[in-house]
């Protein structure tokens, strides 16, 4: 972007010790951050669409509002946090009819929809992953006293 080329900016980034390194647009495999920002946004409107894929573009603010609200490791936040200095609000479940307006009823019945398959896909794929550990798992029992083998 030429603004980030102009002297002013390349002055401030220079004394604040930022190193720009310029990317080619449409290339994200430049940016690792943004290759995963992307794989997680798509993983996400998977698990949100994986009954009707061409609903994905409506999908994606809530795959985005999850992402900036869910909490990360490296920050010890959520995005959001980082953002606006105080803990995202907390989501209130919708019953349908609360409403008076059509069209914020049927958005908000979408969206408790989607909540509930993303919940659904969650609870299967932790299933999963549960029964795929235990394959090599098995239901000892130790008695106080008894030698055990640790491994590190």
């Amino acid at each position: 972007d030429p603004i980030f080329l102009s002297s002013f900016w390349q002055e401030l980034f220079t004394l604040q010790g930022v190193l720009l390194h310029k990317s080619t647009a449409y290339h994200p495999q430049t940016d690792g951050q943004t290759e995963v920002l992307n794989r997680t946004l798509e993983t996400s409107l998977r698990c949100f669409c994986s009954d009707s894929p061409h609903t994905w573009a409506t999908q994606l603010p809530l795959a985005e509002w999850w992402y900036n609200t869910t909490y990360h490791s490296t920050l010890k936040c959520a995005p959001f946090e980082v953002l606006y200095g105080q803990k995202p609000p907390i989501h209130l479940p919708y019953l349908a009819g609360e409403s008076s307006n059509d069209m914020v009823d049927r958005s908000l019945e979408a969206r408790e929809a989607v909540i509930a398959l993303l919940k659904l896909h969650l609870t299967r794929a932790q299933q999963s992953m549960r029964d795929k550990a235990n394959k090599h798992r098995s239901d000892r029992q130790f008695m106080e006293g008894d030698w055990v083998y640790l491994k590190l």
